[in-house]
């Protein structure tokens, strides 16, 4: 795990994902999204391994998903896909919602993963405030 020093400079990393994603839901899109290179999925790769504990990257590998647990609320979770896709949220173990973030362009799947982790661990109610939730009905 990343603690430091370190984390604020993967959090300034993840910045334009997160700056993209509320001019999306601003109304205010972008002139131009640039593409990355073709290294960036190799890149983004070993800065979400960086980012991640052993037992986060086993359970990226082996599931698909990564378990992030609330900051605020102690019986929820979510789950991060491995690249693009709906975050699923359990409280108590029950699917109780599923979050859809768009961003402006496309990202490579670790950035996106890292960027869910760090919106999620570094301001939950933000994160939640800049998605489209969808309820489940139970």
């Amino acid at each position: 795990m990343i603690e430091g020093p370190e984390a604020a400079a993967l959090l300034l990393l993840a910045l334009p994902a997160l700056l993209a994603i509320g001019a999306r839901w601003s109304g205010q899109y972008p002139v131009l999204v640039p593409q990355w290179d073709p290294g960036a999925e190799q890149r983004a790769a070993s800065l979400l391994r960086d980012l991640l504990s052993d037992a986060e990257r086993e359970e990226l590998a082996r599931v698909g998903c990564l378990t992030v647990p609330s900051p605020s609320i102690p019986s929820r979770v979510y789950r991060v896909p491995a690249g693009a896709g709906h975050v699923r949220v359990y409280e108590a173990g029950e699917h109780v919602m599923s979050i859809c973030v768009q961003p402006t362009g496309p990202l490579p799947s670790g950035d996106l993963v890292a960027m869910h982790k760090l919106m999620i661990e570094g301001d939950e109610g933000e994160y939640l405030r800049r998605t489209r939730v969808h309820w489940s009905r139970g």
